[in-house]
């Protein structure tokens, strides 16, 4: 059980679904930086959820995916969250094959770490973009979620 970052990841799956949401609603305005950041958002965590699980890789890191799918991309990544927190403990070893096709060993909180670490960070990057746009930006910070 990984009761920490259940609550980090359920704040990250809201997170993730309200700019989705955000993206959807201003389509038209966007430039595709935004919907190439959320893509990039949805797949990485995939890729990092998968590797976990040792389950195949669906998408690369920049592919594009459509914005009326996001949201079930979100589910589905949150699922495969749910799964890790059932069959392992945070400071179990996991061993993965990289990007580079080389084999690592990195303690489950350090990849989760990395997996929310970095859907925040492009999450501010649609937010700044939203503001070069002048688009409203929508309150997405942790301590308003908990």
């Amino acid at each position: 059980m990984l009761s920490l970052f259940e609550k980090w990841f359920a704040y990250n799956f809201e997170a993730n679904k309200s700019w989705s949401k955000q993206l959807a609603l201003f389509e038209n305005d966007l430039t595709d930086y935004c919907i190439r950041s959320m893509s990039h958002i949805i797949n990485v965590e995939h890729l990092w959820l998968s590797r976990i699980l040792g389950k195949t890789v669906e998408s690369g890191d920049w592919d594009i995916l459509p914005l009326y799918h996001f949201e079930r991309f979100h589910v589905d990544n949150h699922v495969l969250f749910e799964q890790i927190s059932l069959q392992f403990s945070e400071d179990q070893l996991i061993t993965y094959t990289n990007s580079e096709k080389m084999i690592r060993n990195k303690l489950l909180s350090d990849l989760l770490f990395h997996v929310l670490s970095h859907s925040n960070y492009h999450r501010a990057q649609i937010a700044k973009e939203f503001r070069l746009l002048d688009l409203p930006v929508i309150p997405t910070n942790y301590i308003e979620f908990c």
